[in-house]
């Protein structure tokens, strides 16, 4: 991460959202008002998916929230309306990206690029060696995005 720099078209991104949007970067918090984003956003995957964020997060069986990890976010909101979250999962050398939701309505400023270039900037200035960007399934365009950021996915990944 020591390495890592944003390329010209992502600091378009960046500052395109950072000019209209509030970003904020803390540990994560699970409330309603993302699991009602999760429950708008879940429509783009197929398979199996879990009927709330609360049982992404906790399992099937759990009735009590319990997190083993220690879970960050970015949120971005316009106003008060959250209209874009991702998690990521601290580790003592590297982190890894773990969900990112946004709102159609949004999809125009590339949230989803966003909040990967936000997360692989705290782990840069956290000093966190290595940032894993999350998975890509393979025939899927869903993920496409994280591809056309190979220089983000080569350096980051490169060791993982």
């Amino acid at each position: 991460m020591a390495d890592f720099k944003a390329k010209k078209r992502h600091r378009r991104i960046i500052r395109k959202v950072e000019e209209r949007f509030t970003i904020e970067v803390k540990p994560f918090e699970l409330n309603d008002e993302k699991d009602a984003l999760y429950q708008l956003h879940k429509h783009r995957f197929k398979g199996y998916l879990q009927r709330s964020l609360f049982q992404y997060i906790n399992g099937d069986e759990a009735v009590e929230p319990y997190n083993l990890f220690d879970t960050y976010e970015v949120t971005i909101r316009d106003g008060e309306r959250l209209i874009a979250f991702s998690m990521f999962d601290l580790g003592d050398r590297a982190m890894a990206s773990i969900m990112g939701v946004f709102h159609d309505d949004y999809k125009q400023f590339s949230l989803g690029t966003f909040t990967m270039l936000q997360e692989a900037e705290f782990a840069k200035s956290e000093g966190f060696e290595y940032y894993y960007p999350g998975y890509i399934l393979h025939e899927s365009t869903l993920f496409l995005f994280k591809s056309k950021e190979g220089e983000i996915k080569e350096k980051l990944v490169k060791k993982g």
